[in-house]
């Protein structure tokens, strides 16, 4: 039985060697890859505990997702608050303009009063003070523009007058 033992052994050595060179023979034809550095192994222990905390956070958030989606599902649609989701939007943002404008009218009734008290200090200037309806007063823009004009021609013809004679203010 040694024999056999001894058979046995080769042809299982030769296998393996056999085995072994094919390997080999494939390993060859693989292309080249470059050794990793000295220090990788350090920042491979670091990836390895960064992966695990990642797929732990992973795991939570799906479970989390999970939980979310189920809690949404179970919500009932009432259609009725649905279609009137809008118009209450809109009355809440109704309800803000509306108090925004009660806190500015104090400072607009302030503007009013002076505006008010301008007109009426024109008014007695003119000598109308009791006039109804100030506006009644204004002048069309054609005669503005026009009386503009009148008023420039005259401060040039008082302007020359005034250099005619020596005065002060000539150019």
């Amino acid at each position: 039985m040694d024999e056999d033992h001894v058979g046995a052994g080769r042809f299982i050595g030769c296998c393996a060697l056999a085995d072994i060179r094919r390997k080999q023979a494939q390993l060859a034809e693989l292309p080249e890859i470059a050794s990793p550095s000295r220090t990788w192994t350090g920042s491979v222990a670091d990836m390895i505990e960064v992966d695990a905390s990642l797929r732990t956070r992973l795991s939570s958030s799906v479970e989390e997702l999970e939980r979310v989606t189920t809690k949404i599902a179970s919500f009932d649609v009432d259609a009725v608050i649905l279609a009137i989701s809008e118009r209450v939007r809109a009355l809440a943002d109704r309800k803000v303009r509306h108090v925004s404008a009660g806190l500015d009218l104090p400072s607009r009734r302030t503007e009013l009063q002076i505006l008010h008290n301008a007109v009426a200090t024109c008014l007695a200037a003119l000598g109308r003070s009791s006039e109804p309806h100030p506006a009644k007063l204004l002048l069309p823009a054609a005669t503005i523009g026009a009386v503009r004009t009148m008023v420039e021609q005259r401060s040039g013809i008082v302007t020359r007058a005034r250099c005619a004679r020596g005065g002060r203010g000539c150019c």
